[in-house]
């Protein structure tokens, strides 16, 4: 059973290091990219960002679409959308 973050560990730079060194060697990995999209939404001020991830990762695998229409990143997913 995986170990649960401690709220000092969730805020350290620690989890956003393997998300980022993930993506440089696995570029092409919507999983890697949603989940760190899901983990920068939990982030205060980081929900944009996290649309911005999600949707990276919805145009490698449109089957991940499904994630864009929760609420939380609904309203953000359509303020973004591309002009």
């Amino acid at each position: 059973m995986p170990m649960l973050c401690t709220a000092s560990e969730y805020q350290s730079p620690r989890p956003l290091r393997a998300h980022t060194g993930g993506v440089v060697q696995h570029p092409h990995d919507a999983n890697l990219l949603q989940a760190w999209g899901l983990f920068e939404s939990k982030q205060p001020g980081q929900l944009k960002r996290a649309v911005r991830l999600l949707k990276r990762a919805v145009g490698l695998e449109p089957e991940l679409e499904g994630v864009l229409k929760w609420r939380r990143f609904a309203a953000c997913a359509q303020t973004n959308a591309p002009r």
